[in-house]
């Protein structure tokens, strides 16, 4: 199984996948990693997530791209569990090798807890029959 390069949000923990190959990171929507943050560039970085590993590139941005917190001057190979930010927005470089499964499984608990939300509310929303609006019949 291989490994899946992510970014972690270093404040709200939220996961953000880098696709393989070379990508783009910036708030644009076309961006194949979008991270709609007023702090980051519309097309702040370029991401190198090759076999060698992953390479961040900043694309002349306007609020710069630190590693390890250094200004980013060249294209910088990012080890596991390096800091990088964009602008002032921080991320933690994982792999996961099962990132896809706990995806997955993430989705699953989320559909069960909101089925189960859903049958506590239709319970609480039962009318004892003595209580009930006599019917037109």
């Amino acid at each position: 199984m291989t490994a899946h390069a992510v970014l972690v949000d270093s404040n709200t923990r939220e996961v953000f996948a880098v696709p393989d190959g070379v990508v783009e990171l910036g708030r644009r929507e076309s961006m194949a990693v979008c991270i709609p943050d007023p702090r980051i560039s519309g097309a702040h970085a370029r991401i190198y997530n090759v076999e060698e590993g992953l390479w961040v590139e900043d694309l002349g941005s306007t609020n710069g791209t630190y590693i390890r917190g250094v200004t980013l001057v060249e294209p910088t190979m990012l080890n596991e569990g390096d800091s990088v930010y964009f602008g002032t927005r921080g991320f933690i470089y994982e792999t996961r090798k099962d990132f896809r499964a706990e995806m997955t499984t993430r989705v699953e608990e989320m559909g069960k807890a909101v089925e189960a939300a859903n049958a506590q509310v239709e319970a609480e929303m039962q009318v004892e029959p003595e209580h009930a609006l006599p019917s037109d019949s």
